[in-house]
């Protein structure tokens, strides 16, 4: 028998601290596109409950979901992430007009990169090395393109992560 899929918003206390974590708040919301407002966005965060581990990242069901969120929650942008073993889709609201259309970028901080580069077997700087070519190749890429590599200026590096129409991503930490 299957399970059905469950949606439930977290409440903003609960957002505020998942969203506090540090590797939650890796992605974050940085640029509405309906005003281009770059600050004070509001977070909604819900919790998906009813999909087995191996359907997380099937891009049917994370279209369902997000289909369903645009239709009963009238979320425009959704990340799907897991976090403790729980399946949660982060989004944000714009400060100034409301609009759920938002862009969230990556940030690349010296731990996450650490980590990485463990998992991946790679040393830290030749990431970096790596990240900076994808960012020169960005320069010229058209903006249509689904997805924008840029890399930061000291120590941080930023990978903005946008989808397209109705596309979302998983992001496991």
């Amino acid at each position: 028998m299957n399970t059905p899929i469950q949606t439930r918003a977290l409440t903003e206390q609960q957002a505020g601290e998942l969203t506090d974590t540090a590797k939650f708040k890796a992605l974050r919301p940085v640029r509405c596109k309906s005003c281009g407002n770059t600050y004070d966005f509001g977070r909604r965060v819900f919790w998906i409950g009813g999909v087995p581990k191996a359907e997380q990242r099937s891009e049917s069901t994370q279209a369902l979901i997000a289909y369903h969120l645009k239709e009963r929650n009238g979320v425009s942008s959704v990340f799907f992430k897991t976090h403790r073993n729980e399946f949660y889709v982060d989004s944000a609201v714009c400060g100034r007009y409301g609009a759920t259309a938002i862009e969230f970028d990556i940030e690349l901080s010296n731990e996450m990169l650490a980590e990485v580069s463990r998992l991946i077997g790679k040393p830290i700087e030749e990431m970096r090395s790596e990240i900076d070519a994808l960012a020169d190749r960005k320069r010229v890429v058209p903006s249509s393109s689904r997805s924008d590599v840029g890399a930061g200026r000291g120590p941080r590096s930023v990978v903005t992560c946008e989808g397209r129409g109705d596309r979302s991503f998983l992001l496991t930490f």
